[in-house]
C-alpha cells in the first residue's frame, strides 16, 4: 500500500491501481478503497471515486480515525 501512494506521488495511476487491485488482508481493505479512490480522484474518475470512497467508509471500523477524513472527501465531491 505504501507503494501505491508513492506511484500515486508520481502520477503513476495505472501502477498504483495495478498494486490496489492486487488480493490483501480483508482488515485493511478499508485503507486499500481509500487509496483507490484517490487515484481515482486525481485521474478526475469522479464517480469512481465516490464508490470507492464509499466502499471505504462501508469497510473501516465505526472507531477509525481515517473514517471522518474519508467522508470529507466524498462531501468534497459530491458538492
Amino acid at each position: 500500500m505504501r507503494l501505491a501512494a508513492l506511484l500515486l506521488d508520481d502520477k503513476d495511476y495505472a501502477g498504483a491501481m495495478k498494486l490496489l487491485e492486487k488480493t490483501h488482508d480483508p482488515a485493511f481493505a478499508g485503507l486499500y478503497a481509500n487509496l483507490k479512490g484517490d487515484v481515482l480522484a486525481a485521474q478526475g474518475k469522479r464517480q469512481e471515486a465516490l464508490a470507492a470512497y464509499k466502499q471505504a467508509v462501508e469497510r473501516l471500523g465505526e472507531k477509525s480515525a481515517l473514517k471522518p477524513l474519508v467522508e470529507m472527501k466524498m462531501d468534497g465531491m459530491e458538492g
